[in-house]
C-alpha cells in the first residue's frame, strides 16, 4: 500500500461531482444505465496508444503550447472589453470560471478514481478519502453540481476507472527508456496523485463569486489552460486532419459551455450558450471577447486577499512553486503527457533526463552505422595513433598533465573535432617529484648540448612508462600500440614538464599525480577496430 495514502485519507478533503450523468445531475440521482459522459470526447484524441495515436498526442500537446502562446500574443493588440452593464461583465467572467470549474471537476474526479485504483487503495480507504474531500474542500455555493452527485461520481469512477486518464508515454515511440522508467515509477504516480487532489480542491473551492476566485486563480491566469477553455466555449477543438497530419481547429459538438444567470450556472448546448452569454459593446464574436477577458482580467489574477479563512490557510501552507506544479499536472491530464518533474527526486536529475533523448538516439544511430560499416567499408589507409601536443600554458596550469591521443583512419577522421569522437581514458600514476626531475634533467642536458643524454633520458622515461602501459593493455581487446608508443608518451610528458608554470612544483612534498591518457577515436577508425574484432572472433567471415 502506498505510504502517503494515510496522509491523504486524514488530511486531504475535496468535494467534487463526477459528471455521471447530466440526467442524474438534473434529476438528483445517478443511474449509470441512463447516464452519458458529457466530456467523453473532450480529450479522446490523447488516448489512442497506437504509433499514429502517439504521434497525434505529441502534435496535440504542441498545439496546446501554441494555443497558449497565441493567446498571450493577442494581448498586444486587443483593447479591454466594454459591456453595457456591470452585471453583464460579471456574468461573462462567471461563465468563463464556471466552464473551467466544470471541466476541472469532471477531469479531476475521473483522475482521482484512476489513480486510486492504480495505487490499490481499498474500498474503505477510498470512501474515507472522498468523504474528507467532500466535507472540507467544496464550496457550499457550488451550483453546477450537487454534493450528492459528486459523491456518487467518485464511487462510479472508482468502480469503473478511466485508467487512460493517467498521463503516460509508456507506449510512445518518441520517449526514451529513461523517460518511460522515470514517469511510470511508483514515486512519480504518488506525486501526481497528490497534485490531482489539489486540482480538485482548487476547482471545487470556488462558489461563483467573481470578486473571489479562491484557489482557481493560478488556473485562470494560465495561458495554456485558458486557451483550451476558450476553444470549448467557442465550440471548436484541435484535431489532426488530412494526410499532412496537421492540427486544425474544427467545429465540435462535444465541447463544453457553461452559462450563468446571476450565481446559478448550468451546462448548455452551444446554441443556447451563445444566446445567454453576454457580448461586449461592438463585439466581433465570442472568441475575441474571451481573449479580451483573459488579457485584461484573468491574466492578472493573484492570490485572493479577502477570501474565506480556509482558503487563506491553504494559500499560506503552499510553497512558491506549488501552483506551478498543480497547473502543470492539470495540463498533463488535458494532454496525456506526464510532467517529467514528478519523476525525478532532485532538480539536478532533470538535465540528465532531458539529455537522454539525444543520447539514446545517438547510441542507436551509432550502433546501426557501425554494423553497416563493419560489413561494407573498404580500408585503404593505415590506422594512426598520434599525440596531440598540449602547448596551451594556461590549460596546462589549470588542468594539469594529461596525454591526448588521436586515433584516426583517413582524412575524414582527421577533420572531425574531438567532441565528435568517442573518448576512452585511463590514468598513469607518476609522482610530482618525478615530473620535476624530468624538467631539471632536461634543462641540464640542454645547457650541455648533450644530445645523447637527452636521447637516453627519453628511453629511460619510456621504459618506466611502459611498465604501467603493459598493465593497461588488459583494457583493450585489440592492442593499440607498439614499442614506439611509450616513447611518444614519454616525449609528450617531458615537453609538458618543460612548459608547465602551475603550482604543482611549488613544494617538494611527495605526491602521486594521476595523469590521464585520453584516446579520441574517429568514426572510421572505430569502424575498422570493430571490423578487426568481428573478423578475429569469427562473427564476420572473410571472403577473399
Amino acid at each position: 500500500m502506498i505510504k502517503f495514502v494515510g496522509f491523504l485519507l486524514f488530511i486531504m478533503s475535496f468535494s467534487a461531482m463526477a459528471l455521471v450523468p447530466v440526467e442524474g445531475i438534473l434529476m438528483g440521482e445517478a443511474q449509470t444505465d441512463i447516464q452519458t459522459d458529457p466530456l467523453l470526447n473532450v480529450f479522446s484524441d490523447i488516448y489512442d496508444k497506437t504509433k499514429l495515436g502517439e504521434n497525434k498526442k505529441v502534435k496535440l500537446y504542441h498545439s496546446t503550447f501554441e494555443g497558449g502562446q497565441l493567446l498571450v500574443e493577442s494581448c498586444g493588440y486587443l483593447a479591454p472589453s466594454q459591456y453595457a452593464t456591470p452585471w453583464q461583465e460579471k456574468q461573462a467572467k462567471r461563465s468563463v470560471a464556471a466552464t473551467l470549474q466544470y471541466i476541472g471537476i469532471d477531469t479531476s474526479i475521473k483522475a482521482i478514481g484512476a489513480y486510486a485504483k492504480k495505487m490499490e487503495i481499498s474500498d474503505s480507504e477510498y470512501k474515507r478519502l472522498t468523504n474528507n474531500l467532500l466535507k472540507n474542500y467544496c464550496s457550499k455555493n457550488i451550483t453546477i453540481f450537487s454534493l450528492r452527485n459528486l459523491e456518487q461520481s467518485f464511487q462510479h469512477y472508482f468502480q469503473n476507472p478511466r485508467m487512460e486518464m493517467i498521463p503516460s508515454v509508456e507506449s510512445s515511440p518518441f520517449a526514451t527508456n529513461m523517460v518511460k522508467t522515470s514517469t511510470e515509477k511508483e514515486a512519480a504516480r504518488s506525486r501526481e496523485f497528490d497534485q490531482v487532489i489539489k486540482n480538485f480542491r482548487a476547482f471545487c473551492s470556488w462558489g461563483g463569486e467573481v470578486e473571489d476566485y479562491r484557489m482557481l486563480t493560478p488556473y485562470l491566469n494560465n495561458r495554456y489552460i485558458m486557451s483550451f477553455v476558450f476553444k470549448n466555449m467557442s465550440g471548436v477543438q484541435d484535431q489532426m486532419v488530412g494526410k499532412e497530419q496537421k492540427i486544425k481547429l474544427v467545429p465540435d459538438d462535444s465541447t463544453v459551455q457553461v452559462a450563468c444567470t446571476d450565481l446559478i450556472c448550468r451546462k448548455e448546448n452551444l446554441t443556447t450558450f451563445r444566446q445567454k452569454f453576454p457580448l461586449s459593446v461592438g463585439s466581433t464574436g465570442v472568441s475575441t471577447d474571451l481573449a479580451k477577458l483573459y488579457c485584461h482580467h484573468f491574466r492578472f489574477q493573484n492570490e485572493p486577499q479577502g477570501t474565506i479563512p480556509e482558503v487563506k490557510a491553504w494559500i499560506k501552507a503552499q510553497e512558491i512553486e506549488d501552483p506551478i506544479f498543480e497547473t502543470s499536472q492539470f495540463i498533463s491530464l488535458m494532454t496525456g503527457m506526464p510532467d517529467l518533474f514528478f519523476g525525478i527526486d532532485s532538480y539536478q536529475d532533470m538535465p540528465l533526463l532531458l539529455r537522454s533523448s539525444v543520447d539514446e538516439r545517438w547510441n542507436l544511430w551509432a550502433k546501426q552505422v557501425l554494423n553497416s560499416f563493419s560489413k561494407d567499408m573498404l580500408y585503404e589507409e593505415a590506422l594512426k595513433v598520434k599525440v596531440v601536443p598540449r602547448t596551451d600554458r594556461v590549460a596546462l596550469a589549470t588542468k594539469g598533465f594529461e596525454v591526448d591521443l588521436s586515433v584516426t583512419m583517413g582524412e575524414m577522421d582527421r577533420m572531425m573535432q574531438d567532441h565528435d569522437k568517442l573518448g576512452l581514458t585511463f590514468e598513469l600514476k607518476l609522482t610530482k617529484n618525478y615530473m620535476r626531475s624530468l624538467k631539471t634533467k632536461w634543462h641540464a642536458l640542454a645547457q650541455e648540448v648533450d644530445l645523447e643524454g637527452q636521447k637516453k633520458l627519453k628511453e629511460d622515461v619510456a621504459r618506466y612508462i611502459d611498465i604501467q602501459l603493459r598493465d593497461k593493455s588488459k583494457y583493450f581487446t585489440q592492442r593499440m600500440w607498439n614499442e614506439d608508443f611509450s616513447r611518444l608518451v614519454a616525449e609528450e610528458l617531458i615537453n609538458q614538464s618543460l612548459i608547465y608554470r602551475g603550482p604543482i612544483f611549488d613544494s617538494y612534498q611527495e605526491e602521486v599525480l594521476k595523469v590521464p591518457v585520453r584516446f579520441s577515436y574517429g568514426l572510421f577508425a572505430l569502424s575498422y577496430l570493430r571490423y578487426k574484432a568481428d573478423a578475429a572472433s569469427g562473427r564476420l567471415k572473410l571472403n577473399l
